[in-house]
């Protein structure tokens, strides 16, 4: 999925969760792979494991799905 596809509610809650869980993450780039990711789930992926998600992303390697250390 997307962000422009996301309804203006949706990413309004998204956007608040980011900012939310901002403080985890050891840099912004962990962060933005973070919001990727639960856009991935949110996502029409058949499965939700690493390598789709990775894929829906537009990562060539699941590695930072994975980890999320960016």
């Amino acid at each position: 999925m997307e962000e422009r596809e996301l309804k203006p509610v949706i990413a309004s809650e998204l956007d608040g969760l980011t900012e939310k869980i901002g403080g985890c993450f050891k840099s912004r780039k962990s962060l933005e792979m973070a919001r990727k990711y639960m856009l991935g789930l949110m996502g029409n992926a058949e499965r939700k494991n690493g390598w789709q998600l990775a894929e829906q992303m537009g990562e060539k390697t699941p590695y930072k799905v994975r980890s999320l250390r960016g």
